[in-house]
């Protein structure tokens, strides 16, 4: 329902609280005066009011407008016909057609008012048609003028109208596809956004930052870091924004993110920014989470396999150093003092693996003296 018609029915609602129950005392009076027409009319207005009323509450709009038309065109027109109070209801007329246009719809109001006007004009041609002579003809002239002027101001203020509504209407289209266009677009980041006022409390979010927080966004809302965070990381996340609000621009800066859903805390890095409201002054903060959590982890295991890639090559170096080797059957000593064979120290302290053959010197020595060594030599 536009706001046209809620003050319309606003008004007629006012109309029929108080006319009834006074169209109800008019009829009332009359019966005790033994005026029984007085007292049928008085009934009529009341029993118009009463549906007008129930229009109103059953949600018919139109049905009110056209019952609340009628009753204003009866009773103007009653007086109209009797010239009860004439001349002082004389302003009367000038009353009706601004009650007509200011309170119901232009069509309706145009047709009652032609209803007016009509019988104005009947009353024109036979002023002795109802035994009066209250209204001469200048004045009936000068009441045909005026409703003519008050139609013509009201179809061009009508169409004025609907102009400037269809434009505001067009504007806030576009608006609110702008902003539904925002909207999609903030969901559609992948990394988690936000923005909050001055005070620190989240004005709003996107998808992604509610599955980083383990919330929904509805609870997220209106909240501050310390409903969010444990105190310890909700202090450094204040003491950042009180920080980029004492110095407007943008901020840069690793911290960690506690979520709820999982009770583990994360490696991120923020990038925030202030921004102005309409009038220039600065209303809050913004920012954009980057989760590094992956990136943390890998750099640990790599400077693990960096240790120990140190450890193994200090190990190895180990063995370039001076070994107290036996002249005669070549065993190693160790630190403790202990003989072992050089194939066992060399393994222990790498990662080398022996193989043993012998060799072509070695051959001739220990089977040179043998035929079937000499036989293979010559082949």
């Amino acid at each position: 329902m536009s706001p046209n018609e809620r003050r319309k029915i606003l008004a007629l609602k006012v109309i029929t609280l108080i006319g009834i129950p006074l169209a109800g005392l008019f009829a009332l009076l009359y019966a005790i005066a033994a005026q029984w027409q007085g007292c049928v009319f008085g009934l009529a207005i009341g029993v118009i009011l009463y549906c007008c009323r129930m229009g109103i509450r059953s949600g018919r709009p139109r049905t009110t407008y056209f019952l609340g038309s009628f009753i204003l065109t009866l009773i103007f027109l009653i007086i109209l016909a009797s010239g009860t109070g004439a001349p002082y209801n004389i302003s009367w007329f000038y009353i009706l057609p601004l009650v007509f246009f200011i309170f119901l719809e232009l069509v309706y109001a145009t047709v009652f008012l032609g209803i007016t006007t009509t019988s104005l004009f009947v009353l024109l041609l036979w002023p002795n048609l109802l035994g009066t002579h209250v209204y001469d003809s200048h004045l009936v002239l000068r009441f045909f003028v005026v409703y003519g002027l008050i139609t013509l101001v009201a179809w061009a203020y009508e169409a004025t109208r609907k102009g400037y509504e269809a434009e505001l209407e067009r504007q806030n289209s576009e608006i609110r596809a702008q902003k539904d266009f925002a909207a999609s677009l903030l969901e559609a980041l992948p990394n988690p956004f936000f923005y909050k006022n001055r005070d620190g409390r989240y004005l709003g979010c996107n998808k992604a930052f509610e599955e980083m927080m383990g919330l929904s966004k509805e609870k997220i809302l209106g909240s501050s870091v310390f409903d969010m965070a444990p105190e310890e990381v909700a202090r450094e996340y204040h003491e950042k924004d009180e920080e980029l609000m004492a110095s407007p621009g943008k901020q840069v800066y690793e911290s960690r993110m506690f979520s709820r859903e999982t009770k583990q805390v994360q490696n991120v890095i923020f990038h925030k920014s202030t921004f102005e409201d309409n009038t220039g002054c600065l209303a809050g903060i913004m920012g954009v989470v980057f989760d590094i959590s992956d990136q943390k982890k890998a750099e640990a295991e790599k400077n693990k396999l960096i240790g120990e890639l140190e450890t193994a090559l200090a190990e190895i170096k180990a063995l370039s150093g001076m070994l107290p080797i036996c002249s005669s059957c070549k065993k190693i000593r160790d630190d403790q003092g202990y003989w072992q064979q050089l194939e066992t120290y060399i393994e222990t302290h790498s990662e080398a693996l022996f193989s043993h053959s012998i060799c072509p010197s070695c051959s001739k020595k220990f089977y040179g003296d043998q035929p079937w060594f000499e036989s293979l030599e010559e082949k």
